[in-house]
This record gives C-alpha cells, sequence and structure tokens, in this order.
C-alpha cells in the first residue's frame, strides 16, 4: 500500500511569519516576527515551507482558500517556480473565474510548471462566506453548477472544437488548441463528509478528501465515497486533511496542542501518530494532507521523526531486491 503526502501551506499567513497582518503581536513560545519594514514579507515565509516541504520528502502542497487569505492560485503560480518537484493543489471557488478561463489559467500552469497542478474544490463552504463572495446560488442549484463547472473544464481542455449548453454555461466552438492542448489534464480534488457531498464527489472528483476524525470515522467516510463512486461507475481516491501535534512524548505533544493554535486531528507521540496515518493508509486512503503550526519548523519535524515510521513510505535499501522495503 502507499499514498501521497501533501504539506498544507498557510494562505492566511501565521503570526511572527511574515504576518498579513501589519504589527500584529507573537503568538506562543518560539515565535519570532521581522522588525525591519520591508525586509521579509509572506511570500518569503510561503516560500521557505515550500522549500521545506519539498526537501522533506512531500509529495505536493495543498493551499487552502480562505477568508481574508491570498489567492491560492496565485500562490501556487508564484511557489512552482521556487520548486521543482512538488505538485501544487490550490483550492478553487467556481464563481470566481468561468471554467473555461479556469482551463486556460490551469493549462498554463502546466506548461510552465512541468505539469505540477491539480484543482480543489470545496463542495461545503458556508453559504454565508459564498454570499459574501458573490455567490448567491444554495441546495441543489449549487451542487449542480459545480458539476456543470467540471464538465466545461473538461471538455475545454480535451476537446476542440467544444460546444455546450447548459444551465449556467454556454460554450460555443471553444476548446484549447495549439501549444495550450494535449497536456495531462490535472487531478481534481474535492472535499465534505455529508451524503450530497460524497454524491457529487463521486461524480466529479478523481481525489476526495473526507472530514477528520478518528481512523474508523474516517475509514467509514472512505466505504461511503466507494458506494457512492461505484454507483456512477467510477474510481474516486478517498484522502484526508488531518491537522495534527507531534512530539516526542504523547505528554508533551498534549501540552503544545493546549498552548498553541494547531488544527488537533491528531495529537500523540512520533511513533502513534506514524501508526494512525498507516492505518488509514492499510484502510484505503490514499492522500494525505498534513497540516502542522508553525508550518515551516513542523514540516522538518515531520520529516525526521514520522515520515521514517512510515511503512507505506518504506524505501528499499541500496542493493536489496525492489520489492523488498525496509520496515
Amino acid at each position: 500500500m502507499s499514498a501521497s503526502l501533501f504539506w498544507n501551506l498557510p494562505s492566511r499567513g501565521e503570526r511572527g511569519r511574515g504576518e498579513w497582518q501589519a504589527g500584529a503581536p507573537p503568538r506562543g513560545r518560539g515565535w519570532w516576527r521581522e522588525e525591519r519594514e520591508g525586509r521579509f514579507g509572506p511570500y518569503d515565509y510561503l516560500a521557505q515551507v515550500a522549500h521545506a516541504a519539498e526537501v522533506s520528502g512531500f509529495d505536493g502542497a495543498f493551499i487552502p482558500w480562505e477568508v481574508g487569505g491570498d489567492e491560492p492560485l496565485i500562490i501556487a503560480a508564484a511557489l512552482a517556480r521556487e520548486t521543482r518537484n512538488l505538485v501544487f493543489v490550490p483550492e478553487i471557488q467556481p464563481a470566481s473565474a468561468t471554467p473555461v478561463y479556469l482551463a486556460k489559467m490551469a493549462v498554463t500552469f502546466q506548461r510552465f510548471a512541468r505539469n505540477r497542478f491539480a484543482w480543489k474544490l470545496d463542495l461545503e463552504l458556508d453559504s454565508a462566506v459564498r454570499r459574501a463572495h458573490g455567490d448567491f446560488l444554495e441546495g441543489e442549484e449549487w451542487f449542480a453548477r459545480a458539476e456543470e463547472y467540471i464538465h466545461v473544464a473538461k471538455g475545454t481542455w480535451t476537446t476542440h472544437p467544444f460546444d455546450f449548453r447548459g444551465r449556467f454555461y454556454d460554450v460555443e466552438r471553444g476548446g484549447l488548441a495549439g501549444p495550450l492542448s494535449g497536456l495531462p489534464l490535472p487531478r481534481i480534488y474535492t472535499s465534505g463528509r455529508s451524503d450530497r457531498v460524497l454524491q457529487a464527489a463521486a461524480k466529479l472528483a478523481d481525489v476526495h478528501l473526507l472530514g477528520p476524525g478518528p481512523v474508523e470515522d474516517v475509514l467509514s467516510q472512505a466505504r461511503r465515497l466507494k458506494a457512492a463512486a461505484d454507483k456512477e461507475g467510477r474510481e474516486v481516491a478517498a484522502g484526508v486533511r488531518l491537522g495534527l501535534v507531534t512530539r516526542h512524548t504523547t505528554e508533551d505533544a498534549v501540552r503544545v496542542a493546549r498552548e498553541g493554535s494547531s488544527p488537533t486531528d491528531l495529537v500523540g507521540d512520533f511513533g502513534t501518530v506514524a501508526a494512525r496515518l498507516d492505518e488509514l493508509v492499510a484502510g484505503g486512503v490514499r492522500h494525505l494532507v498534513i497540516d502542522a503550526r508553525p508550518h515551516l519548523e513542523e514540516a522538518y519535524r515531520f520529516a525526521e521523526h514520522v515520515l521514517p515510521l512510515l511503512s507505506f513510505r518504506a524505501r528499499p535499501r541500496p542493493g536489496a531486491p525492489r520489492d523488498v522495503q525496509t520496515q
């Protein structure tokens, strides 16, 4: 069994690390802040985190869409030039651009970054947040548009000329031609845990990020996702986004979790955290998005202390047969 590892990037910033809000005080232990105005900003910090994720062995970087945060697609495009191998998964909102324009932006990313782009839709974004950003669709209309959005984006990418008449979008003799055509279609991620969301993911997604929780709860969601995908005659890989706090001992991890502002879906010593992640992968989860704060130091901590313990990331010993893996 194997799984991809993605590191979460802070699109809304981190206090003391090129914080988006000028003058915000440091919080918790070990925080520092650049006091020399103009010397260090949010992009510089994000670039450091992206480098840390890459050299630490992560497969990609997940960039969440946050209220008050910077635009994930622009962050991804900027950081792609700072890295060589990371796959970037920015979270997008269907109301922010037409699916035709999204396809053109995505194919440009693929051309410039050697096919290191995927896209992610949040199927459970709060309706009040959507309305604040000019999106007033609700309920079944919102899901119907999401399905049409992906259909048009895919059609624009794969077909030329592309014609479509729909409820929300019309395209006449569109599609990507010339040097923009023929590139691999980006993998589509979705997220959410309700039955309606899983039904939509079964139609739309290549990967669906399940809601965090105890291992059995996540695996129960994975089974529901598989059942929904089976009805559509599709395969959708299960993933999960987990906020974790890990230290040498569980006691230290619990103490840090209480002192800081980190998400605490998984708290424990290095061995316990690795064992829980292995359980998820053994149960069928194929994509793990890890969120730990502060993002820079925790990327290195995870790589040094947790990554070597993960059975699903074991590497063959030098000179050993390829089917023999170290534990």
